[in-house]
């Protein structure tokens, strides 16, 4: 049997052959599919800034959209880093399943811009990797046999890196 990690190496691998753009528009839809933890994690321990890990979101969906990486926007991210970081939770400090989720969440936006910033396929490519890790702490925590969540990552990313392969330009992967 496959393991989770050889199904990430397999994703990080395929994400990184894609043109940047479509990295970052790939990057955005999985970024976009964890949010609602990190909203989930704010409302219930209120620690972070739904704000602005929202602000990372559209920065990224912005750059997909455009296509366009320039100065203007390397400072955008330079200024928007650490704010991310700052509103990103300790797991240590909250010790509960939320928290680890809510970190995944921004791990995936503050990897996607770094790797943005750093024109760095594998930062960027390795956005993959967190829904993954979240479906294994879910499981993990509620002690489930079913890797069903897993299942289910893989066969959206599968359909993700399909659309991605086929795109002509990066809209097409967010549209």
């Amino acid at each position: 049997m496959i393991t989770t990690k050889q199904i990430e190496d397999i994703f990080e691998k395929e994400v990184a052959k894609l043109p940047l753009f479509h990295q970052i528009a790939f990057a955005y839809r999985i970024s976009e599919r964890l949010f609602p933890n990190y909203v989930q994690f704010v409302e219930n321990e209120h620690f972070g800034n739904v704000e602005t890990l929202q602000k990372g979101l559209n920065l990224l969906k912005e750059i997909a959209l455009t296509e366009t990486i320039n100065e203007e926007t390397e400072e955008k991210i330079k200024n928007l880093l650490p704010e991310i970081y700052a509103s990103c939770p300790d797991t240590e400090d909250y010790g509960n399943l939320e928290a680890t989720l809510s970190l995944d969440s921004c791990g995936a936006v503050y990897e996607a811009l770094v790797g943005i910033l750093e024109r760095d396929s594998a930062k960027i490519s390795s956005v993959a990797f967190f829904p993954f890790n979240s479906a294994e702490m879910i499981i993990y925590s509620q002690e489930l046999d079913s890797f069903d969540l897993v299942r289910i990552e893989k066969e959206f990313q599968e359909e993700l890196l399909a659309l991605a392969k086929r795109a002509e330009k990066a809209r097409e992967i967010i549209d």
